[in-house]
């Protein structure tokens, strides 16, 4: 009898997953820190420094539909302002892409951040590097099936300069690296953010 109760038990849990239509996050805002996030541009240029994300969700629930704007970055910091400097007039989309696993049990989160732009400072010239729509930078949040905590946000994708952006820019090979790991908690709060399947 008992293993015919965690049996269906299983099968339910199961099925209400494959049947799950929308994800839902424990908070309403976010705040991603990467101690290490590191720049590198074609032509061999390296630097490394610690960036901060913070934003907000339109909504803690939203559809597992690709393409579909769920978020928005609303700050970014990095530890170099001297180096990197952030261009965040108006807020970056957080965009939704695509999850890995079999439902239930997600472990991965795919999404990307469109018009995230940066300014690299350099001694004789500053470069500037967007995000566009046909190169966007790609983030990938992993999840503890167990406990539905999102553990950790990688991200690596490739920035091009945009066009006459000027000679010293263009010399760089137009387009600069983004990559590391980083950890994504409630902004304020410091609280671990979950990950839930909901009907």
């Amino acid at each position: 009898m008992l293993a015919l109760l965690i049996a269906t038990s299983m099968l339910a849990t199961a099925v209400g997953g494959a049947h799950a239509t929308r994800l839902r996050l424990s908070s309403n805002t976010f705040r991603i820190v990467w101690s290490e996030m590191r720049f590198v541009t074609n032509a061999g240029v390296r630097l490394t420094c610690a960036v901060t994300l913070e934003g907000e969700f339109e909504s803690p629930a939203f559809a597992k539909t690709n393409n579909l704007r769920f978020g928005s970055v609303t700050r970014a910091i990095p530890s170099c302002p001297s180096s990197i400097r952030f261009l965040i007039g108006t807020a970056w989309n957080v965009v939704y892409e695509s999850f890995q696993g079999t439902l239930p049990n997600i472990t991965t989160m795919g999404f990307r951040i469109n018009g995230f732009a940066f300014e690299w400072i350099g001694a004789l010239y500053t470069c500037l590097y967007k995000a566009e729509a046909s190169q966007p930078l790609v983030f990938t949040a992993f999840r503890n099936t167990m406990t539905s905590q999102i553990t950790r946000v990688d991200t690596a994708g490739i920035l091009p300069i945009p066009p006459f952006s000027g000679v010293f820019c263009t010399n760089a090979r137009d387009e600069t690296t983004v990559a590391g790991a980083g950890a994504i908690t409630i902004r304020g709060e410091g609280e671990a953010v979950y990950l839930t399947l909901i009907t």
